[in-house]
């Protein structure tokens, strides 16, 4: 199933917003994982076209956004 979405903005503060450029038909996960440590620091069914995501509680560095099978990274200041 092909997904198509944004993430803005990548460079991140306290938080993300993702958008699907299409209505969703099924539930998603997104998944965060933190590249320095190798681990999932965070994990979120999505239903919604819009969804925003709060990381204010991560440190700062790189992190892997992974939906469906698509991966992007995001870096948190």
């Amino acid at each position: 199933m092909d997904i198509s979405f944004n993430i803005h903005p990548t460079i991140v503060k306290t938080g993300f917003t993702i958008e699907f450029y299409s209505k969703l038909v099924h539930t998603f996960t997104l998944e965060i994982y933190d590249v320095e440590l190798g681990e999932r620091v965070y994990s979120s069914k999505i239903n919604t076209n819009k969804h925003y995501v709060d990381i204010s509680y991560l440190k700062s560095g790189t992190y892997t956004v992974k939906l469906g099978n698509i991966i992007c990274k995001i870096i948190k200041q």
